[in-house]
């Protein structure tokens, strides 16, 4: 039983293998000899942080001009202001269009409102009717 339990004990772990690293208490590997992780281990690791940290540094310096430059937040405002007056102007257009369409209407369809518009407008008198015009 103390031979099978020996052999258990020199036998690699399986985490040790997914992660690349050679198996530790194994006679005749290299990470007995060594107290630590593989020298190439640490500077890989160390080299990855720094990426990471260099990364978020460049993106949190950048983050304010974005937000708050000429094409950010203010901008957005601007766009947004002026999608809002452009949406209202539009509606006043819409309800012109329709009151111009309506009187269209009435002037092709109804004589006295064509008549008086032509008196209004155009000032336009039926033969023989007198204008007086009187100052104030």
């Amino acid at each position: 039983a103390a031979p099978i339990a020996n052999l258990m004990d020199s036998a690699p772990n399986i985490s040790d293998q997914a992660l690349g690293t050679p198996p530790r208490d194994v006679p005749g590997s290299c990470a007995q000899a060594q107290d630590g992780p593989r020298p190439g281990v640490s500077a890989r690791r160390w080299l990855g942080r720094l990426g990471v940290v260099v990364l978020l540094s460049v993106g949190l310096g950048t983050l304010p001009i974005q937000i708050f430059g000429e094409r950010g937040l203010p901008h957005l405002r601007r766009l947004q202001r002026e999608q809002r007056e452009l949406v209202a102007r539009n509606m006043m257009l819409a309800r012109e269009i329709r009151q111009m369409e309506l009187e269209v209407r009435r002037l092709r369809d109804d004589d006295v409102t064509l008549e008086r518009a032509a008196r209004d407008d155009l000032g336009m008198v039926r033969p023989g009717e007198l204008i007086f015009v009187v100052d104030e």
